[in-house]
C-alpha cells in the first residue's frame, strides 16, 4: 500500500523525535545532560500529529515532558542540545534545561515544571483575541495528571466564561508517574468537560497519523471559525519511565503487555524501510547538533545574574493634584485610571474589580470608563487567575490583578514564586513579565489569622520580585502609573487597609521618583528609624513625643520597597545616628525587620552604639478578640518604648492610647 504524503511528513517527525530522545538515552550516563529528562518515547505521533496542523503563528504551552513538542513545532536542535549540555548556546543559555525547553520563534513557549501549571498561560494569552482580530491558536498540552489538580479546572472555567481561542490537548497514558487514573480520578474527563460547555473528543488510535492529523485540523478550523474553545483527550503509552530514561514495567505498577500491544502498533516500529530511509538525515541533524553542543562554552560568572534586572523603558508623564488633600482610597482610584490611560493594553483584573464595592473604591467607574474587555471582574481562582495574567502579559496585556486580602496570595503562590518571578530569567531572558500584583493587608475588626497577614517578607525572599508598600497617597500616585506604563518586570504592591481613609497632603513632584527606591520621610540627628508601610505613619507620631517630651530627633526613612532595600540611604543615616530601631507591618523573624539587622551586622555593625531595636507583631497568629489584638499589635506606647531603650533615659512619660487600630479605623465590619 502506497503511503501518502501526509503520512511520511508525521512519520518523519515522529521518527525524529524518538531518535533525538534515543540519543538522549545514548549520551545521559556519560553526565554531559546534567538535569531530569521526561522522555515521549511511545507517545510521538500526538506532538507530530498536532504541530503538523498548527501553523508557526501558533502558540503551543508544553509542559516538561517537552521535548517532542519542541522538535515537532520546529524548535531548532542545535540550541535544544546546546540547552541540555548546560550550554551558553543553549535556547535559554543554560538556565532551562530539559524540563523547560522554548522556541518563541517557533511558537513553543515556556514549559513548565509544575503539573499543570502552564494551563492558565494558553488562556491568559488567548484574551488577546478581545484586543485585536487574529486567528491564532492557544494550546494547553498536559497528562492526565494535571486534571487532578485545581488550577486546571479554573482555567477551563474562565476560558469558556470568555470564550477563547485555547486548543486543550490531554495525552492520557493512564498513569501520574506511578498511579493509575482508576486510583485519582472518580470522573470521567469528558463529562468533566461536558460541564463547563466546552466541546471535545477523545483519540483512541493516536498511531492512525492521517486520522489524529485530521482531527486536530478539524478542531483547530472549529476553534478558528467560532472563537471558542476545544478540548481533545488522547490515548497514548510512554515506554520509558516517568522521568528517566530506563524501562520500569519491573516495578510492578504497570505490565510488559501494555506496552507490548502499543508497540505492535507502532509504525515506527514496523515500517523499517522507510525507518532506515529517514535514519542518514535524522543523524545528520543530530551529529550536527551534538557537535555544536560538545563545541559550546559553558556560561561563567557574568552570566549567572544575566536576564535577572528590570528596567524602565520610557519617561512617565505623572498627573499630580497640587498642593491637594487626598485620602489613600482616591489615590489609589486616580492612580488606576491614570495607569490604565497611560498604558492602554492594561487590564484591571480580580474578584470584585466591578462589583457595587469596587474593591472598597478602589475600582469605581474602571468599568464604565474603559469598558468590559478592560474590566475582568473573576472567579475565586487565585492560582488559574494569577496564571492567566502571566499569559496575558507573554502577549503584550498589562495585568493589573488585585487580591483584596494579602492572605489570598497564598493561594496563588505557585504562579507567583516558580513562574512569574523565574520566567524572564529561566528562558534565558526571552521573555519579560511585566504586571502589577495589588494585595490588601486587612488588620483590624477582628480580620483575624487569615485576613490579617502581612506578608511582604515571605514574597521579597524570592529573586525576580520587586515588592512595594506604599505609605501615603503621594506613594501610591508616583508608583503606580510609572510601573504600570513603563517598567519591564512584576510588582506586587501591599496595601495597609487602614490606610485607606486616612488624608494625606499631595504635592507636584519630578517624574524622575523611582518605586524601588527608600523615601527620606523626616531628618533627625538622634536615631534613625526604618519602617514599612502604615508603621512609617506610627514612626511619625512616635518621633513628635519623644521630640516633646524627651527631645530625641529622629530620622525617618520609608523602605517603601523591602525587595530592594536602600542600604546607601540606611548607612548615611546610621553614620550620623549611630542609634536603629526598624519597624515593621509583620513579624520580626525571618523577616524586615531580620534583614535590615543582617545588613547592619554584615556591612555597618562597628557604626552602632547600641544593637538594634526592632518593632513588629507578636509572634503568633493574629487573634480575632479586640482585647487579644490590641496585645497582637504594637501600640504607641510600644513604639515609644523601644526608642527610649536606645538612651539612658527615665521613661517619665509614654502615650496613653491602648490600641492603634482605634487611631486609624474609620470603618466598621465586615471589612
Amino acid at each position: 500500500m502506497k503511503l501518502s504524503n501526509k503520512f511520511k511528513k508525521i512519520f518523519f517527525l515522529s521518527q525524529k523525535i524518538r531518535m533525538i530522545e534515543e540519543k538522549i538515552i545514548e549520551i545521559y550516563p556519560t553526565d554531559k545532560i546534567q538535569s531530569p529528562v521526561h522522555l515521549s518515547i511511545g507517545q510521538e505521533s500526538v506532538a507530530a500529529c498536532l504541530c503538523d496542523s498548527l501553523s508557526n503563528n501558533d502558540w503551543i504551552f508544553p509542559t516538561y515532558r517537552s521535548h517532542a513538542i519542541y522538535i515537532a513545532k520546529g524548535g531548532d536542535i542545535n540550541k535544544m542540545f546546546a540547552e541540555l549540555y548546560g550550554k551558553r548556546s543553549g535556547i535559554a543559555e543554560g538556565k532551562a534545561g530539559s524540563m523547560h525547553l522554548t522556541d518563541p520563534f517557533v511558537g513553543v513557549m515556556g514549559a513548565s515544571a509544575v503539573v499543570a501549571s502552564s494551563i492558565p498561560h494558553a488562556v491568559g494569552a488567548a484574551y488577546k483575541s478581545k484586543f485585536e482580530k487574529n486567528n491564532r491558536i492557544y494550546v494547553a498540552i498536559f497528562g492526565d495528571g494535571a486534571v487532578d489538580q485545581g488550577v486546571f479546572h479554573e482555567s477551563l472555567n474562565f476560558c469558556s466564561l470568555n470564550k477563547l481561542p485555547v486548543l486543550f490537548v490531554c495525552e492520557n497514558n493512564d498513569l501520574a508517574v506511578f498511579t493509575k487514573r482508576k486510583k485519582r480520578q472518580s470522573f470521567n474527563i469528558s463529562d468533566l468537560v461536558n460541564s463547563y460547555k466546552i466541546k471535545n473528543l477523545k483519540i483512541n488510535d493516536s498511531w492512525n497519523y492521517e486520522k489524529t492529523s485530521k482531527t486536530f485540523l478539524k478542531t483547530i478550523q472549529f476553534i478558528k471559525k467560532n472563537k471558542l474553545p476545544f478540548f481533545v483527550e488522547v490515548d497514548v503509552c510512554r515506554y520509558k519511565e516517568h522521568v528517566g530514561i530506563n524501562d520500569d514495567n519491573d516495578l510492578g505498577y504497570r505490565s510488559l503487555s501494555i506496552i507490548n500491544k502499543w508497540k505492535q502498533k507502532d509504525h515506527l516500529i514496523k515500517k523499517k524501510k522507510l525507518y532506515n530511509k529517514n535514519s542518514i538525515k535524522i543523524n545528520k541533524i543530530i551529529d550536527d547538533a551534538i557537535s555544536f553542543a560538545e563545541s559550546s562554552r559553558f556560561p561563567g560568572r557574568k552570566d549567572l545574574f544575566k536576564d535577572s534586572k528590570y528596567y524602565f523603558t520610557k519617561r512617565t508623564k505623572i498627573n499630580f493634584y497640587k498642593n491637594s488633600s487626598l485620602s489613600y482610597r482616591d489615590a489609589l482610584k486616580k492612580a488606576m485610571h491614570h495607569s490604565m490611560k497611560l498604558n492602554q493594553n492594561s487590564v484591571a483584573i480580580g474578584q470584585g474589580i466591578d462589583d457595587p464595592k469596587k474593591i472598597f473604591g478602589t475600582t469605581d467607574k474602571i468599568l464604565e470608563k474603559f469598558g468590559k474587555i478592560r474590566s475582568i471582574d473573576t472567579p475565586i481562582s487565585e492560582e488559574g487567575i494569577t496564571g492567566v495574567c502571566l499569559g496575558m502579559s507573554l502577549n503584550k496585556i498589562y495585568p493589573i490583578q488585585t487580591h483584596i486580602r494579602s492572605d489570598f496570595l497564598l493561594l496563588a503562590t505557585n504562579q507567583i514564586m516558580n513562574l512569574i518571578a523565574k520566567y524572564q530569567y529561566m528562558f534565558g531572558g526571552l521573555y519579560t513579565v511585566p504586571m502589577l500584583i495589588r494585595v490588601v493587608i486587612g488588620r483590624s475588626w477582628g480580620q483575624g489569622a487569615q485576613h490579617s497577614q502581612s506578608l511582604q517578607s515571605l514574597y521579597s525572599h524570592i529573586p525576580g520580585l520587586k515588592v512595594i508598600m506604599p505609605s501615603s497617597s503621594q506613594s501610591v500616585l508616583e508608583s503606580y502609573p510609572k510601573i504600570v506604563s513603563s517598567f519591564s518586570g512584576p510588582v506586587i504592591s501591599f496595601e495597609h487597609r487602614l490606610l485607606y481613609d486616612l488624608q494625606f497632603k499631595v504635592t507636584e513632584k519630578k517624574s524622575s521618583f523611582n518605586p524601588f527606591s527608600s523615601i527620606l520621610i523626616k531628618k533627625g540627628k538622634d536615631l534613625t528609624i526604618v519602617a514599612t508601610s502604615i508603621m512609617v505613619l506610627e514612626a511619625k507620631r512616635a518621633a513628635d513625643f519623644v521630640k516633646e517630651f524627651y527631645n530625641i530627633e529622629c530620622e525617618i526613612i520609608d523602605l517603601h520597597c523591602t525587595s530592594d532595600i536602600d542600604k546607601l540611604k540606611i548607612l548615611k543615616s546610621v553614620k550620623k545616628t549611630k542609634k536603629l530601631l526598624v519597624a515593621d507591618t509583620s513579624w520580626a523573624n525571618f523577616g524586615v525587620c531580620a534583614e535590615i539587622n543582617r545588613i547592619i551586622n554584615e556591612n555597618f555593625v562597628n557604626l552602632l552604639e547600641k544593637p538594634v531595636k526592632s518593632l513588629s507583631m507578636k509572634f503568633t497568629s493574629c487573634p480575632t478578640s479586640k482585647s487579644l489584638e490590641d496585645l497582637f499589635y504594637p501600640n504607641q506606647i510600644d513604639f515609644v518604648k523601644k526608642i527610649l531603650e536606645l538612651f539612658d533615659v527615665e521613661k517619665k512619660k509614654l502615650p496613653s492610647e491602648k490600641s492603634m487600630s482605634d487611631v486609624y479605623k474609620k470603618f466598621r465590619g465586615p471589612f
